[in-house]
């Protein structure tokens, strides 16, 4: 993924997936989510910390995330719920003006790019 920040053009979930098109570096590219488990998006004034610690270490260091150790993750040790998905990883799109948050078994995909 490019190094720049993104805008987010649309998203759209249909079933269990998730399409997620943004406008990086004069193109418009999409990303495909199978098997979504669950996905939120914030406005960037929502979440003022969150963009501190992606942006304190390296400015636009890039659009693509996969957060580690998350409230999220961490889920799947409950009994119940997430503890059916034991192979959940949480991911992030980080655009100009939002954050998306995706919950999802298998690694997002660029399926477009024009």
């Amino acid at each position: 993924m490019e190094t720049t920040v993104a805008t987010l053009r649309r998203i759209e979930a249909k079933e269990a997936i998730l399409s997620i098109d943004i406008d990086v570096a004069s193109r418009t590219v999409r990303l495909q989510v199978e098997r979504t488990l669950a996905y939120r998006v914030h406005l960037e004034e929502c979440v003022p910390d969150v963009w501190a610690k992606l942006y304190d270490a390296s400015p636009a260091r890039g659009t693509f995330w996969e957060i580690l150790n998350s409230d999220w993750t961490r889920a799947r040790e409950a009994k119940g719920g997430l503890a059916l998905y034991p192979k959940a990883r949480h991911f992030a799109v980080v655009t100009e003006q939002n954050l998306i948050e995706v919950l999802t078994e298998v690694e997002p995909t660029v399926v477009g790019e024009s």
